[in-house]
Parts: structure tokens; C-alpha cells; sequence
């Protein structure tokens, strides 16, 4: 089949090289031509797992192509344009607008482009809805589609995305389940066909209800890590270990072991969204969810607990304190800072006077070559434009903010680290070479990765949520002298 992916972001560009990969003929449209141009050079603007490597493989087979689609002239480059194309699956930003809502005009204004195309087009198109957009959007557009004339050959269907960053190829690759909704049977059996090489279950239901699938996946996941998070603060008081309390909830087979984890809070740009959503559509419907209520506020306290507990542990003040950052992504696996936990610490850190030095894997800069760190050539153009993305969302206005291209660099001379981003190379770092770079022996463990007891035995301070200090006392941990 043929399709066309609009928008080459997070989502879109990962469904354009999976379908390509499954053996569909993948035009991928998107409006920032810089963009195109870099991804015609089989370069990623963003870093995801396999996805640099997929990328050329696709292009080079031909099954993959970029074209610039102009919000005012249409698509440029029509010439390429697939005349028998029956899928267009629109995968453009729905970023969060005032009051909690969802700002969808991104994804008007990619209908609008493609209008001369669908008129033109030679046979019917199902208009799929990727993005998560608000439940409603589908019969909205339907009636767009309605109003422009073109409801004769233009079905519209909701097909939520369930990727996770860091892993999102394989999700697109291989789901665990395929959600399609629509009005008419037809629009069904063309996504059928589409993901006919998936082996996965497949439901067919209404618009709305594929709608508020992904809505409802969602907030259920940031339920259980603020459940989780809320629960740490208990284990904590009572002296208990949160991380085997949670080992014990996840061997109940009516809780499964997925989501458990306690530590900095959810970021990222979908949990966060998304529970900000359907509260705001609940409170459209004069509905006030007292439960997803809660769990932004749990979610939203992490952050600041974590700074008091480096505040408590280096003897009542951050000003002037000098503190390592390890992590600025909102999880290990993706260069993604959208409401990023870990960027909150940072600022949190920064606003109460404190020296801030950072490594993140992602985010690191060009190191020296004679140090034999550069990061492999596929990775340099999405990292680059990590390192300035890391730059712009964390105000530093004092100047107290440096970023390393190595942990190594990160950690000398600082009195404390924090552990902000579940990465996995930190807990294979070499910690007995951090404790000798250090000044201080304060470590605050926020994402529940490290080893506590080998810390311990090296003399850190271990901090953690949902477990107690071990071992020194607040006024031994801080500095040496």
C-alpha cells in the first residue's frame, strides 16, 4: 500500500520508517523544510533506538521519501506524489494549550495543505488521526471533510499511537494491539490491510472510544507512578523499602509488575498531557475526576521533594553548594526534555543559589577527540540540537549552570549527585572513582537505579525515594573540612 505520513516528529517519523519496513511505499510530508532536507540526507533530527540506523536502509530501498508541504503553496514537489495513495495518517503536533486543553492547530492546518491533493485524487482515502488528539476530533474532521465536499471519497479514522520513547520503533514494529476507530466498515478494512504484516490484536470500534483509549492508557500509567510515588513518601516514614514493596505488588498477577517504580515522577510530552487533558475535557462535561486530579499533584511534588532532601543533606541551604546532575531527559533511552522531572530539579537547584554541573548522555557536548569520547558521526546532528534544546529550557541567567561532555568532568569538586534520569550507563559508572572526585559524599538516588549497598560501602550518603539515609549523619555528608 501507499501512504502518506504527515508530520516526521517523534511519531511520524518512527511509523514512516516502521510501515516503510513492513513493506508499504511511505511518503513522508512535513512542513519544515530544513527538516526535509536533513532527513533526504538519511540524517535524524532526534535520537530513538534503531531509528538512524532504519532510516537510510528505508530510503535506499525506495519505499521511503520526503517531501516539503508548504502551509500556504500545498505540497512542494507534487511530482513525487503518489496519485493512488489510500492512507494519509496525520502524525502532527498536538501540543498543550491554556487551561489544560489541546492545541490542534497544527493538524488543521496540514488538512488544509493536503485540500488540493484530496480533491485531485483519483480514488478514496482514509484520513487517519495518529497524534492524540481530544475524543471528538475524528467527527470534527469528518465534518470538515463534510463541509469541503469531500466526504465522497475522504473516510476519517482514529488510530491512536501507543509508543513509548527509547523503544518506539520496536512499538511500531511489533504493538501490543492496534486500536481502529471509524464510521464506516470500508475505512476499517483498508487499516486492516495496512496492518495486515503485524501480528497483533486488532479492536475496530467507534471514533470516540479509540479516542479515549489512548487517553485512558495513559493516565492509568501515571496512576500507578503516582500511587507508587505517594507510596515511597509512606515507606520512607515508616522505615520500609518502597522498591521491594513495589517487587511485591508486581508478583500479584492482578497488578503485573509494569509501572511500578517510585522516583522523580512522569514527564515526557505524553503522560503529562495527556492527564491534563482528560481533565480538562472532564471539566468541559462538569465532570471533576478527583482521582486524576491527585495524580498531577503527587506528580507535580516530586521534583521539590527531591531538592529538600538535597537541601536536608547538605546542611539546610543550596546556596553556594556546588551539585552534580546526572540526567536532563525525562527517561533514559530518548534526548526528550518535554517536562523533563529532571530539568524541574535542575531550575529548583538554580533558583535556590546552587552550582549546577550536568551530564546527560544525550545532551553531552563535543568532547575533546584526543579524549576519545565523540559520540558515533550518525548521532551528531540530533545531538547537537539536544545540547541546544538542554540549554534553552533551563533559565540561567547567573551563569551557575555548566554542562560536560562525561560524567567524569560532572562530578569533580561537587558535594552531592543527583540521579535524575534513569540512564543506563550510570549505575555502570565507576563509583569509586566519583567518590575520589568529589568534595562531598552525598548521593541522591531519585530514579532508584543504583546500587545502595556498594554505594554505601564506598562511604556516599545514600539518598532514595522511599528509603531511609545510609549511612553517614546530614552535617557528615556535606564537604570535607
Amino acid at each position: 500500500m501507499t501512504v502518506l505520513v504527515v508530520g516526521a516528529g517523534r511519531v511520524g517519523l518512527v511509523m514512516a520508517v516502521a510501515l516503510a519496513r513492513l513493506g508499504h511505499r511511505v511518503v513522508g510530508l512535513e512542513k519544515d523544510a530544513e527538516r526535509v532536507e536533513l532527513l533526504r540526507r538519511g540524517r535524524s533530527p532526534f535520537w530513538e533506538a534503531g531509528l538512524q540506523e532504519a532510516l537510510p536502509e528505508e530510503m535506499e530501498s525506495g519505499r521511503l521519501q520526503f517531501l516539503h508541504l508548504d502551509e500556504q503553496a500545498g505540497i512542494t514537489g507534487t511530482a513525487g506524489m503518489p496519485g493512488s495513495s489510500q492512507i494519509v495518517m496525520l502524525c502532527v503536533g498536538t501540543p498543550p494549550a491554556s487551561a489544560g486543553g489541546v492545541d490542534l492547530s497544527q493538524l488543521e492546518e496540514a488538512v488544509d495543505s493536503l485540500l488540493p491533493w484530496l480533491r485531485g485524487t483519483n480514488r478514496k482515502v482514509v484520513l487517519v488521526t495518529k497524534s492524540t488528539v481530544p475524543v471528538g476530533t475524528a467527527r470534527a474532521l469528518a465534518a470538515r471533510i463534510e463541509a469541503y465536499g469531500l466526504s465522497d471519497r475522504v473516510l476519517v479514522a482514529s488510530n491512536p499511537e501507543f509508543l513509548r520513547e527509547g523503544t518506539a520503533l520496536e512499538d511500531a514494529l511489533h504493538p501490543h494491539r492496534i486500536v481502529i476507530g471509524v464510521r464506516e466498515p470500508e475505512a476499517a478494512e483498508i487499516l486492516r490491510e495496512l496492518y495486515a504484516p503485524v501480528d497483533a490484536p486488532t479492536v475496530v470500534t467507534d471514533w470516540q472510544t479509540a479516542e479515549l483509549s489512548k487517553y485512558a492508557a495513559n493516565a492509568f500509567l501515571a496512576t500507578r507512578l503516582s500511587f507508587l510515588n505517594e507510596l515511597a513518601d509512606l515507606a520512607e516514614a515508616m522505615g520500609a523499602d518502597v522498591v521491594q514493596v513495589a517487587h511485591c505488588l508486581g508478583l500479584d498477577p492482578r497488578i503485573g509488575p509494569h509501572y511500578l517504580k517510585a522516583g522523580l515522577g512522569y514527564g515526557g510530552s505524553c503522560l503529562p498531557k495527556d492527564v491534563a487533558g482528560l481533565l480538562h475535557m472532564a471539566a468541559d462535561l462538569g465532570i471533576a475526576p478527583v482521582l486524576l486530579g491527585a495524580v498531577a499533584a503527587v506528580n507535580a511534588a516530586r521534583p521539590g521533594k527531591a531538592v529538600a532532601r538535597l537541601r536536608q543533606a547538605l546542611g539546610g541551604r543550596l546556596a553556594g553548594r556546588v551539585v552534580a546532575v546526572l540526567g536532563l531527559s525525562f527517561k533514559g533511552g530518548t534526548d526528550d526534555l518535554r517536562s523533563s522531572p529532571a530539568l524541574e530539579v535542575v531550575r529548583q537547584l538554580l533558583q535556590a543559589g546552587a552550582r549546577v554541573r550536568a551530564y546527560d548522555p544525550a545532551h553531552a557536548p563535543a568532547p575533546d577527540l584526543a579524549r576519545g569520547l565523540a559520540r558515533a558521526p550518525a548521532r551528531e546532528p540530533a545531538r547537537e540540537l539536544a545540547i541546544v534544546k538542554a540549554r534553552a529550557a533551563i533559565p540561567d541567567p547567573g551563569g551557575s549552570l555548566a554542562i560536560f561532555p562525561e560524567a567524569y568532568e560532572a562530578v569533580r569538586g561537587a558535594q552531592a549527585v543527583a540521579v535524575l534520569t534513569d540512564w543506563a550507563e550510570f549505575p555502570q559508572l565507576d563509583w569509586a572513582r566519583i567518590r575520589a572526585l568529589m568534595t562531598g559524599r552525598v548521593v541522591l538516588d531519585a530514579r532508584l537505579c543504583l546500587d545502595e549497598a556498594r554505594l554505601a560501602g564506598l562511604g556516599f550518603t545514600y539518598l532514595a525515594p522511599g528509603r531511609g539515609q545510609f549511612p553517614a549523619s546530614p552535617r557528615e555528608a556535606g564537604e570535607h573540612g
